[in-house]
């Protein structure tokens, strides 16, 4: 039975959902979809499938939808983004977030957020707490029974002399200051030139390949030149496949930079995150060595992989939906009564409380897959044909470890962007997101913002220059041996840099894909505080749109 079938259906009852998908030979046209067209509107899918229980309540009948139509042939039409409103969400415990537009005006938005007091996804968040404790009591006891050493250092041996210890000092120094200045000038570089920013690190790439074939040409090692031109030719089809999406990026870009010039204790949180990192990853190499010498059991090595990896990898993530609730406030909020005084810290708050079972559950999934590579990767130091076999299947299921992985990182990217925004448990990020990608084709969008392609080539190129610069400060102006201490200052100038150049990348890359995650859900919203971004998006995606359903 269809709708129009039915004596107690009104087509007023419904006037935001679309008909239930049935084979394309015998569709029937629609009450609304009828009615779109008479207003010269379109859907982005004609068959997208009514919810069961609204057309229960109002219809009266039960229906049950057969799904009996081909997922290869149904019929798509373009949509614009200010028909985006029309397609309807589907209705879940959280759809009050985003169904209609009056759900992200200012005071609606800074209502629905502060909704949500109770933990999301809980168990997980309790899970988690017990395995730090765990981890916490287990390398105390294991630490207690590490047996004490009695030999005293020899003097004579091991020791630095005063003169090295100056040196050492002055290319440590050398180093991080030239590293600082090399990131004052990215950074100037970002803000200031943003299309030269994306335009540049596209060319890095491909210079990069390039070298990497005439370097063995010119020495004539043949058989070493087929891998790399293999990468000059994926590289030439990256840079041509990345060409369209420079002025796109660099408005982002530019945007994502205005928001952290106005927050810039961001940047405060995310060397917390490093710090607490460098200590976690001491005390388990500590716990590691403790294991070692008590001659505890090996099955403990196991837990402590998993404790490492679960617990640093649930940290990035607070610190991940912190930076991302940032810049949602900001896309939602800015520049009205309800923007919150201290949104870094607000943002922290709740990623680390209420959300912080949703990085849990997350962390959990990309640890287990971290264990099982650990697994796989290590050699059994098995000979003969049976070691190859052995080898070969370790091979094939290392690929597919991960395959899983870059699906499981690329799910958490946007879903926990959504715990971080709207204060909804893991599970119902995933589902929303998914549910964009089907009815709004987000990925139009969302595949065409290279920032973090773009910045990998550009923090190389800026480590390399630090690098070469300190080499020539240390070999130049600090005094003794000129060679050694070039050499030590362009090692710690290349560290310092590469370590600063993590910090700002990763604010980078979560606020503009938060900023496009914000635009799919609520596009109006960033004609106040962007239009000029907001025009460049909507173009975007009206341009590539018929490509993306073709």
């Amino acid at each position: 039975m269809t709708y129009q079938n039915n004596p107690q259906f009104n087509a007023n009852d419904f006037p935001s959902v679309s008909p239930t998908a049935v084979p394309n030979d015998q569709a029937q046209p629609s009450t609304f979809n009828a009615d779109l067209r008479e207003r010269g509107e379109t859907h982005a899918v004609e068959s997208a499938p009514q919810p069961y229980q609204q057309y229960q309540q109002n219809g009266g009948v039960a229906y049950t939808p057969s799904y009996e139509y081909d997922p290869y042939n149904i019929h798509y039409q373009n949509v614009s983004v200010d028909q985006w409103q029309s397609i309807p969400s589907e209705q879940t415990d959280y759809s009050q977030y985003w169904e209609t537009p009056e759900c992200f005006l200012p005071q609606n938005f800074a209502k629905n957020t502060k909704k949500e007091h109770k933990c999301n996804d809980i168990v997980m968040a309790i899970v988690f707490l017990c395995v730090v404790v765990l981890t916490i009591a287990l390398f105390a006891w294991t630490w207690s029974k590490v047996p004490k050493s009695d030999d005293s250092p020899d003097s004579s041996s091991g020791t630095i002399s005063s003169v090295d210890q100056k040196l050492m000092w002055k290319c440590i120094g050398t180093g991080l200051g030239v590293a600082l200045l090399f990131n004052v000038l990215h950074d100037c570089y970002c803000f200031f030139a943003p299309i030269y920013y994306i335009k540049i690190g596209l060319w890095v790439g491909l210079i990069m390949s390039v070298i990497a074939v005439i370097v063995p040409l010119y020495y004539k090692i043949w058989l070493s030149v087929i891998f790399p031109i293999i990468s000059l030719i994926f590289s030439i089809c990256f840079y041509c496949m990345c060409k369209p999406y420079i002025k796109l990026s660099a408005s982002i870009m530019k945007m994502v930079c205005k928001i952290l010039c106005r927050y810039p204790s961001v940047f405060l949180v995310v060397l917390l995150q490093c710090v607490l990192e460098v200590v976690i990853s001491l005390c388990f190499s500590l716990f590691i060595y403790a294991v070692a010498a008590t001659d505890t059991s090996a099955v403990l090595y196991v837990y402590i992989v998993f404790a490492y990896f679960w617990i640093t990898i649930t940290l990035s993530y607070v610190i991940y939906m912190t930076i991302s609730g940032v810049a949602s406030s900001w896309y939602f909020l800015n520049n009205t009564e309800f923007m919150p005084s201290f949104p870094v810290l607000m943002s922290l708050k709740r990623a680390s409380t209420t959300s912080l079972g949703s990085a849990a559950f997350a962390g959990l999934l990309v640890a287990i897959i971290e264990l099982l590579k650990v697994f796989v990767d290590h050699d059994l130091g098995l000979d003969g044909i049976f070691g190859t076999i052995i080898n070969i299947l370790r091979c094939i299921v290392m690929c597919i470890l991960r395959c899983l992985e870059c699906c499981i990182n690329f799910i958490n990217r946007y879903a926990l962007i959504y715990c971080a925004t709207f204060g909804v448990p893991y599970r119902e990020g995933c589902r929303r997101f998914t549910e964009l990608r089907c009815n709004r084709f987000c990925d139009v969008i969302m595949s065409g913002c290279i920032i973090s392609k773009v910045t990998d080539y550009n923090m190389l190129v800026f480590s390399i220059g630090a690098c070469l610069t300190s080499y020539g400060l240390g070999y130049g102006f600090i005094k003794g041996d000129s060679v050694m201490a070039g050499a030590l200052a362009a090692a710690f100038g290349f560290v310092f840099a590469f370590a600063l150049f993590e910090i700002l990348r990763q604010p980078f890359i979560v606020m503009s894909d938060t900023l496009l995650v914000c635009f799919v859900e609520a596009p109006e919203n960033l004609k106040s505080s962007a239009n000029e971004l907001y025009e460049i998006l909507k173009g975007y995606y009206g341009e590539h749109i018929g490509e993306k359903i073709k």
